[in-house]
């Protein structure tokens, strides 16, 4: 029952990894940078730790898969601090600013990036329970 649902979290852990941390995270970032010129050098600075973040995580998210549980853990937790940070930054200058969509009239862009970064906790979690239930376990 146990490797049951560790295998089953695993598979879970990979889902949302790819979905998340890897390319929502990660894309956000790369938006950030390609349209540097226009928001300036902080927020192309804020797009590459996006990128850096969701290689942390996605890093965390294989190691733990593969059983290197500590490292799983260490590179999952800072990734995800650095991209919670970096959403702060840029949600707060989102705000700020007033940045809106034309298409998007009942989100700011606030709320889209928060849409789609907030979810990297699931992954985030799955990997550090799944190391720590491991960790346990010896």
């Amino acid at each position: 029952m146990k490797k049951s649902f560790l295998i089953i979290s695993e598979i879970i852990l990979a889902v949302f990894t790819l979905i998340y941390p890897f390319f929502m995270v990660m894309l956000s970032g790369a938006g950030l940078i390609f349209n540097g010129n226009s928001y300036g050098i902080k927020l192309m600075i804020c797009g590459i730790l996006w990128i850096i973040s969701g290689l942390l995580m996605t890093s965390g998210s294989i190691l733990c898969i593969f059983g290197k549980n500590i490292p799983a853990v260490i590179l999952s937790s800072l990734g995800f601090v650095i991209c919670m940070v970096i959403l702060f930054i840029v949600t707060a200058h989102a705000e700020k600013y007033a940045w809106s969509m034309p298409y998007y009239n009942k989100f700011s862009v606030a709320d889209i990036y928060r849409k789609r970064i907030v979810p990297v906790f699931i992954p985030f979690m799955l990997a550090n329970i799944i190391s720590g239930l491991r960790l346990c376990r010896k």
